[in-house]
């Protein structure tokens, strides 16, 4: 066997053991995972991965003095970004299952003539939810699921609006790669019909086939703000 062989394997072997290793983990407190300059914002529970027994999913947010930064209002803001952790709980000890440190904006960006989403999770039927709300103006959500050690966002739904009626609502599904979008006729008047929800039959509905190289893992998204950052060619 040539050097240059057994070094690749070596190397692949290593590896290997290291990310088992690293998955196995075990933590006394919850505390104890998260990292230096980041602190726990909100604390969750769920069954995400079927099992019958709870997930701790934790919102953190880094803590470093230099993303304090002042406004277009003269105030000192935090900018600093936030991820998650998801921990399996033994019922004695915590493990990782997974985490991303910095997949979210923080909450006190800069939101234009509107004030910025506002972001919440949620596990429900085996998922994890992350929903952005723009009040009125409509929101953005999307869909993970746990399979095979790793959460894949499976789904992504968004709807814009004004004077809270949707006037268009797209939902991805990356299972089947078959995307809808509704879009309300024009001769809804939004304005004159404040408070009146439209009847079905005034949406246009259409159906494409999406094209994208394959789900993808929670873990690799830098961006979880737009889903045209995550997959630019929807």
């Amino acid at each position: 066997m040539s050097n240059i062989k057994f070094i690749f394997i070596f190397t692949l072997l290593s590896l290997s053991a290291f990310n088992t290793y690293a998955e196995n983990i075990k933590y006394e407190h919850i505390s104890d995972v998260v990292p230096d300059k980041y602190k726990i914002s909100r604390l969750i529970v769920g069954d995400l991965t079927s099992d019958g027994n709870d997930e701790v999913i934790l919102l953190i947010k880094m803590t470093d003095p230099k993303f304090n930064v002042v406004n277009n209002y003269g105030e000192t803001v935090d900018r600093n970004k936030r991820g998650l952790i998801i921990l399996k709980d033994s019922g004695y000890d915590y493990s990782i299952i997974s985490e991303n440190l910095d997949c979210f904006e923080s909450e006190n960006e800069d939101g234009g003539i509107y004030a910025p989403p506002e972001m919440s999770i949620e596990s429900k039927n085996g998922h994890l939810y992350v929903h952005y709300s723009q009040g009125r103006y409509g929101w953005d959500e999307f869909n993970f699921r746990y399979k095979g050690g790793f959460f894949y966002l499976i789904g992504y739904e968004s709807a814009e609006g004004v004077n809270g009626i949707i006037q268009r609502k797209e939902s991805m599904n990356f299972l089947t790669m078959r995307k809808q979008t509704l879009t309300l006729d024009d001769k809804f008047d939004v304005f004159s019909d404040e408070g009146v929800e439209p009847e079905t039959s005034l949406y246009d509905e259409k159906w494409e086939t999406m094209s994208f190289s394959g789900l993808i893992k929670l873990r690799d998204i830098s961006s979880l703000t737009s889903i045209y950052d995550i997959y630019p060619i929807l």
